[in-house]
């Protein structure tokens, strides 16, 4: 088994990220009123009189930490999807474990601010509800494709292959 892959890792990153958009958009389904709302009046006026919208100060707290757990359950999704590939394909764990700390130090960074690929859909697509839905399928097929497209994996067996390892 050679230790490090380095399209693997590259490949299982962007997969990793991939779910971790897919599943912010899941999450915006099951928030939707809180999203209409917030696009309405503005995110800082709901946040700061969510009581006069009907929410209390406990169903903000509560949507903050499903949003921070949306990205943990997304990164811990796709090290599991990773280890499994690697596993089977009998190539290093620590590819996994690199691909997954990796995400943590990304989400803990909050480096996803910046990555605007997940605004692409918002561009064509104008109803919440279809924004969400759309775009959480599209990011969802994007990552799976990152994760098992034979041209990909093709690419890391041939690394594999060659005795490359870091």
């Amino acid at each position: 088994m050679k230790k490090l892959n380095v399209p693997l890792l590259v490949f299982h990153s962007l997969g990793a990220l991939f779910f971790i958009f897919s599943f912010q958009k899941f999450r915006g389904l099951y928030y939707l009123d809180v999203f209409e709302l917030a696009t309405r009046v503005g995110i800082s006026n709901f946040v700061n009189n969510s009581s006069k919208y009907g929410y209390t100060i406990a169903d903000v707290a509560h949507f903050t930490l499903v949003t921070g757990l949306t990205n943990l359950i997304a990164i811990l999704f796709a090290f599991v999807v990773s280890l499994f590939i690697c596993i089977k394909r009998k190539y290093s764990i620590f590819n996994s474990i690199v691909v997954l700390l990796l995400m943590l130090v990304l989400i803990r960074i909050d480096i996803l601010k910046w990555i605007m690929i997940d605004r692409i859909p918002g561009y064509f697509i104008r109803n919440l509800f279809a924004l969400f839905l759309v775009g959480g399928l599209v990011f969802l097929f994007m990552g799976i494709v990152m994760f098992t497209s034979k041209r990909l994996n093709r690419i890391v067996a041939k690394y594999n292959k060659n005795g490359a390892s870091g």
